[in-house]
């Protein structure tokens, strides 16, 4: 099973993004420089998952900002309520796609602290 992990970790990353449909007015998308951008004075409420790209956070983000091979960067005017993940090894990918399985099995649990 590790070696399928790994695998998929070493195949070419597409880029895509992840998160609420309802967000899609708050991002900019960008697939030609293959970079999300939420711009100053909009919100994405939940979590943002970028795969292959860069993510730019000018406004506000209510969950966590993930990005899988990517970058994550964050503007002064910028505003996380959740974590800043940046994800460029197989492990912490593993650990991470983990974590998400575990938290929709068990939502709520999840430590505010962490």
């Amino acid at each position: 099973m590790s070696t399928s992990f790994v695998a998929a970790w070493n195949k070419p990353t597409e880029f895509s993004m992840t998160t609420d449909p309802e967000n899609l007015d708050a991002i900019v998308i960008d697939a030609e420089t293959q970079s999300v951008r939420i711009p100053e004075g909009h919100t994405v409420e939940g979590d943002l998952i970028v795969r292959g790209g860069k993510v730019d956070v000018r406004g506000e983000v209510t969950g966590n900002v993930v990005a899988v091979d990517g970058e994550v960067v964050l503007a002064s005017t910028a505003h996380i309520y959740g974590k800043k993940e940046e994800i460029d090894q197989v492990f912490d990918w593993i650990w991470f796609e983990s974590r998400r399985l575990l938290e929709k099995l068990w939502p709520g649990g999840r430590d505010e602290g962490d």
